[in-house]
């Protein structure tokens, strides 16, 4: 559905999809359209958000046909788009950066990822003011739901519960020696989970390969890359063992028995079973637990999202806020028509400068009565019945520059 015509969302699009709607192997597949969209620059302002679990292509006011053409690009890989608009399109961020739109239940990662999408593609300058606002009030939605509620607190996936189990048992992890084996995707988040909750004195990341126990190490200030053929002697006297990997031999791992205490998550267990060893049927509960905990915090989180919807709303319905559109717009156009008109780069200095004193008069007008405190309505009509001191200014046509 669109937005309303005085929306203050109007124009704002988001097409997406995610593992509600499509198999994850397609959206594995449409990361490598990231960058056909962003150089084929489709909308006048720009986000792509693209996660394991989530493609999702934010525009502010998209080019005639741009949507259906995305959606269609979408869909050739076998995945299944869906369009929300407006104010939808802004909650479903703020949802995301929430944590309730991942598949594990509020999860802590997802803020980040919003976060550097965001930053990559302002600083490719591909965003507008209005997207800046709506990423910057989605991260600050995401942050107060964790801060205010327990929606990312307990296990709630059988990596956050190895890391929580591995620490009942030692009493905490803080200044302990972990090795974590594994140098996928697990790995990382292990090393991610471990390193955002405990300071641990040293993370020995254990791999066949050298570049992804690097890649594991680097999650952590403390970790060190280790190779699996060194891991029994580099290993001996770590307090912890972490284990995901796929397609080692089942029992191979039999030196990190020396550890206080082993979580092997592999499926199959790689790890001879033992007293010190818990594995994926030890952790089940636990999961469970966390999960339902969660839960419970999910119309709180909901709340918290419709209040910063509804304070980003208002804010944007002030004519204060939307003063600094128009004015940026008209310098803009005022920059590129002096381009246009200039031959040299001292006759567009010359033509920016009496371009910039040209429009002072005006913008110093539309600042004062943005001043006022009008609302943007009371302000339109001013300007269009000749009224207040801003008299005669065709600000449809400015907005539209």
């Amino acid at each position: 559905m669109a937005a309303a015509r005085g929306s203050p969302f109007r124009g704002v699009v988001v097409v997406y999809a995610d593992h509600k709607s499509s198999p994850l192997s397609s959206i594995g597949s449409l990361h490598g359209l990231e960058e056909e969209v962003a150089a084929a620059r489709p909308a006048e302002g720009l986000v792509v958000l693209a996660t394991c679990n989530r493609f999702e292509v934010y525009m502010h006011n998209p080019r005639p046909g741009a949507v259906e053409r995305l959606a269609s690009a979408i869909a050739s890989w076998g995945a299944r788009p869906r369009v929300a608009e407006g104010r939808e399109a802004v909650v479903r961020l703020m949802r995301i950066a929430s944590g309730l739109e991942s598949v594990i239940l509020g999860e802590n990662e997802i803020l980040g990822q919003v976060r550097e999408a965001w930053l990559k593609y302002k600083k490719a300058g591909l965003t507008t003011s209005l997207l800046d606002r709506i990423f910057h009030a989605a991260i600050l939605a995401g942050k107060r739901a964790r801060s205010e509620t327990g929606i990312s607190r307990g296990p709630a996936s059988y990596l956050t519960a190895a890391v929580q189990a591995a620490s009942n048992a030692l009493g905490g992890l803080d200044g302990r020696r972990v090795a974590v084996v594994g140098g996928g995707s697990s790995g990382e988040k292990l090393a991610s989970i471990l390193c955002s909750l405990y300071k641990p004195s040293k993370l020995l990341a254990v791999s066949r390969s050298p570049m992804r126990a690097s890649r594991v190490a680097s999650r952590c200030s403390v970790g060190e890359p280790v190779a699996l053929a060194e891991a029994p002697a580099r290993a001996r006297g770590v307090d912890a063992v972490l284990v995901a990997v796929k397609g080692y031999r089942p029992g191979s791992l039999g030196w990190a028995l020396s550890a206080r205490i082993v979580v092997d998550i592999s499926n199959p267990p790689v790890v001879p079973r033992s007293g010190n060893v818990l594995g994926m049927e030890d952790l089940q509960a636990m999961v469970r637990a966390g999960i339902e905990e969660r839960r419970k915090w999910v119309p709180a989180v909901e709340e918290i999202i419709a209040e910063e919807a509804g304070k980003l709303e208002a804010r944007l319905l002030e004519a204060k806020y939307r003063i600094g559109e128009i004015i940026a717009a008209l310098d803009n156009w005022a920059d590129e028509l002096a381009r246009a008109m200039s031959g040299r780069e001292s006759e567009y200095k010359a033509l920016r400068l009496y371009g910039k004193r040209l429009l002072h008069p005006l913008y110093m007008a539309l600042r004062r009565a943005a001043a006022q405190g009008m609302s943007w309505e009371a302000f339109q009509e001013a300007i269009t019945s000749g009224a207040g001191s801003v008299r005669g200014v065709p600000l449809g046509k400015a907005e539209k520059a």
